[in-house]
């Protein structure tokens, strides 16, 4: 089997290990035995990684991207950025689109109305701006004198 191959689905089967982890933590019905918890604390299986957000809570996790963005706000004035500038913040952003989106067409999510609601606070602008296309500049001479009055 392909090296690659067999690590993605290494990844795979850890992240579902973890989740049945957690349900079977928070008393929820889980696939997950106790003898197969036993096996994997035994050989030192992580089943809370502390990866790149430590051990923050989800609220913690929002209250830095949100602080993020304020930063980021008072920096460049608005949420208008490419993925080479800065490559983490506009996934954040992007999320945040996202979010709001599936939630207009009545999808539930982490962007709850409070945060919504913070957001707009900061003037979040969660329709992304297109930049103009050729067809929406004026064609005529006339038409583009009258843009600049």
């Amino acid at each position: 089997m392909d090296f690659r191959l067999r690590g993605y689905l290494c990844r795979y089967w850890v992240r579902k290990i973890r989740k049945e982890y957690q349900k079977l933590q928070s008393g929820k019905e889980s696939t997950l035995t106790a003898m197969q918890v036993k096996r994997l604390s035994d050989i030192g299986f992580d089943f809370n990684p502390r990866g790149i957000n430590g051990n923050k809570t989800h609220k913690e996790r929002w209250e830095t991207r949100l602080q993020a963005l304020k930063e980021y706000k008072a920096r460049k004035g608005d949420f208008t950025l490419n993925e080479r500038e800065e490559p983490k913040m506009f996934h954040i952003i992007l999320n945040i689109r996202k979010a709001y989106k599936a939630r207009e067409k009545g999808a539930s999510n982490a962007l709850t109305d409070e945060r919504i609601a913070q957001l707009e606070e900061i003037g979040f602008d969660f329709m992304r701006r297109k930049a103009p296309t050729v067809r929406d500049v004026p064609r005529s001479w006339e038409e583009r004198f009258q843009q600049l009055l």
